[in-house]
């Protein structure tokens, strides 16, 4: 059977990951929007709201979360429309750090102009065994094997930026 449940504030942009044994639901809420979550023992419930993990963004009326466990650092993916010609429809991706207190609640992001360091994230690699993390223009694309010329736009200048590649599973 399919269960329902609409957790508390909910807008959009549900993300759901188990991590030591305890199942996150971290979505978009309200708007404009912010991020807040909910945990559960068990994929079908019951969900326990735990609130605020990021406050609105700069210039966007919407913001989307990711998270990934890397490397034993955890980030936490979203985007504002900060960059120049930025804002609801030209977003840009943003990687900060993500927190966790001992019970496994989430510390809430502090939303950095620096992001993560680069050190942490870029890895050498072959292009065909990773997934790919670009940031142009405040544009994204997440796809595997993603490349400049898959971008959106048809002329795509020297600001394109590989902000991060992770391990495919």
């Amino acid at each position: 059977p399919i269960h329902t449940f609409k957790p508390q504030n909910f807008t959009e942009a549900p993300w759901v990951y188990k991590r030591n044994g305890l199942y996150y639901l971290v979505y978009a809420a309200n708007f404009p929007e912010t991020i807040e979550y909910c945990t559960a023992n068990n994929i079908e419930g019951p969900w326990t709201y735990r609130g605020l993990i990021q406050d609105r963004v700069p210039n966007s009326t919407t913001t989307h979360p990711g998270i990934i466990d890397y490397k034993g650092k955890t980030y936490f993916f979203y985007h504002n429309g900060v960059l120049p010609t930025g804002g609801n429809y030209r977003r840009s991706v943003c990687a900060d750090y993500l927190h966790y207190n001992e019970d496994g609640t989430i510390q809430k992001v502090i939303q950095t102009t620096e992001g993560v360091k680069a050190d942490d994230v870029v890895q050498a690699h072959k292009p065909d065994k990773k997934f790919f993390i670009y940031l142009c223009f405040g544009q994204s694309n997440m796809e595997s094997g993603a490349r400049p010329e898959k971008q959106d736009s048809a002329k795509v200048d020297s600001r394109f930026l590989m902000l991060a590649t992770v391990d495919n599973p």
